[in-house]
């Protein structure tokens, strides 16, 4: 059975067209029925709807479809971050479009970990800024100041701080292969 409330979507997105012949069109659809057969040998239920109106009906009902899956996966994310709100939960579902949906859901989307924010977060930035400096200093000595098994840094590995210089925007390219060369260099990756 069709939801009543895709019904109304449906049909407020489609002038001209009332809700009993979307709910028609809908259910000979869901029975299986093509376009050009409810076109043709269904008119009597669909009130003479053409193939163009019965496709409207089609494509407007699948985005309809989408938004309500949408809905669905924005809400139970949201829930298991147990940041779910009354508010924010009947904002997201009064949405109307797909894009509002979005726009609610990106404060509380999880963002993809990265080399950068993994080495971040075993503070490993404060290296990183060490070796944006050109620094002249004994890069092995640095490298040890950072080895901290409680945060499971028992080395200093190529790829975290690749990353991190990677990550900076602002560094300019001689930089960046600076300290990429460094990260390539026997003594560090033995740290």
């Amino acid at each position: 059975m069709i939801d009543s409330q895709t019904v109304q979507i449906v049909e407020k997105e489609l002038t001209g067209i009332s809700q009993h012949q979307v709910s028609a069109v809908l259910n000979l659809m869901q029975d299986g029925n093509t376009v050009p057969f409810i076109a043709r040998y269904r008119k009597e239920m669909t009130g003479s709807l053409d193939e163009v109106q019965i496709q409207s009906i089609e494509e407007a009902y699948n985005r309809a479809t989408a938004l309500q899956d949408r809905k669905t996966a924005v809400l139970k994310s949201i829930d298991e971050l147990g940041k779910l709100s009354p508010k924010l939960s009947q904002q997201i579902h009064a949405a109307t479009k797909l894009q509002t949906v979005e726009d609610l859901y990106l404060p509380y989307k999880q963002k993809r970990q990265t080399k950068a924010s993994i080495a971040k977060k075993q503070g490993l930035e404060p290296f990183a800024n060490w070796l944006m400096k050109f620094p002249t200093a004994p890069l092995d000595e640095q490298a040890r100041r950072y080895v901290n098994p409680a945060k499971q840094v028992k080395k200093i590995r190529k790829q975290c701080w690749t990353g991190l210089t990677r990550s900076w925007p602002s560094a300019s390219a001689k930089r960046r292969t600076f300290a990429i060369g460094c990260a390539t260099s026997p003594s560090a990756l033995g740290l």
